[in-house]
């Protein structure tokens, strides 16, 4: 097995990009690409000499290291480039453009997005591979303007890392729909979900943002009750809520429904008193 392995020379100063998946590990940048069965210690390398060769960041696609050579995709199988996809004729001329970028990035279910972008111009271009057939999807106008840095899929939703923050969108019909922006004022590089549902933002320069797994649930109380004054939760997990004008209600955490309680009098109430052992409440209202 492959322990360390000197690409110095190969890179020349260049950043490569890198996946891994079942022994198998692609290096690759817009000078090389090299591809290692890490139980065997196989290397295949494909010099690019020609600008015309598109040389993308590797991936993982349905459980295989998928790579770009020779202008398309491919999977190595018994220490052979096998072709898994052909990539539009149409990216290899958004590469040769001055300036062009490319963000690639795999959703799930077979599906995959290529997006390129003019660093001079900003003008952005997306290619979809959905089961195997691509589609071109229109830029939606909320990138207008900013650099594409990381694209991937959570919660359903797909999360564009840009230096205008993180755009979240939804893929409805071949077409990418807005949903929200989050982090307006930060250049954003990349985001992750934890085991723990908490979110980790990685910025240029402002440091690395956690968003908890916190859910605020809201609960709607019917008109003319108040303002809510005082709680109390019982061993069920069932809330009670009591206002300011004497009012009281039961909520049901699991069937998210509002009870009316019926008690006496309209003056406020200013504490609520649960008995466990008994699994009593009390309500003490201000005399």
């Amino acid at each position: 097995m492959i322990l360390f392995k000197d690409l110095k020379n190969d890179l020349k100063g260049t950043l490569p990009e890198l996946a891994i998946y079942d022994n198998q590990l692609v290096v690759s940048c817009h000078l090389i690409v090299k591809v290692y069965d890490l139980t065997s210690g196989f290397e295949l390398t494909d010099y690019n000499n020609s600008d015309a060769e598109i040389s993308m960041n590797p991936l993982i696609i349905e459980n295989e290291v998928v790579f770009t050579y020779k202008n398309d995709f491919y999977t190595l199988k018994d220490k052979m480039p096998i072709l898994h996809n052909k990539l539009p004729k149409s990216l290899i001329a958004f590469n040769n453009e001055d300036g062009m970028k490319e963000v690639v990035s795999y959703l799930g279910n077979n599906q995959s997005i290529i997006l390129y972008q003019n660093s001079n111009t900003s003008e952005i271009f997306i290619d979809f591979l959905d089961q195997g057939t691509w589609k071109k999807i229109s830029s939606p106008q909320e990138l207008d303007g900013y650099r594409i840095t990381h694209i991937t899929k959570l919660d359903g939703d797909i999360w564009f890392c840009t230096s205008g923050g993180i755009f979240i969108m939804q893929l409805q019909d071949n077409e990418l729909v807005y949903k929200r922006r989050m982090l307006s004022y930060s250049f954003t590089t990349d985001v992750i979900k934890d085991r723990d549902n908490n979110y980790w933002v990685t910025t240029v320069s402002d440091g690395i943002f956690v968003f908890p797994n916190i859910y605020i649930e809201s609960i709607a109380l019917p008109d003319q009750t108040g303002d809510p004054r005082a709680l109390a939760i019982d061993h069920k997990e069932n809330l009670f809520i009591g206002t300011s004008i004497g009012k009281a209600f039961q909520y049901n955490s699991i069937t998210k429904t509002v009870e009316n309680l019926k008690i006496e009098g309209n003056r406020a109430v200013s504490e609520i008193i649960y008995d466990p052992y008994r699994d009593q409440k009390t309500f003490y209202k201000i005399s």
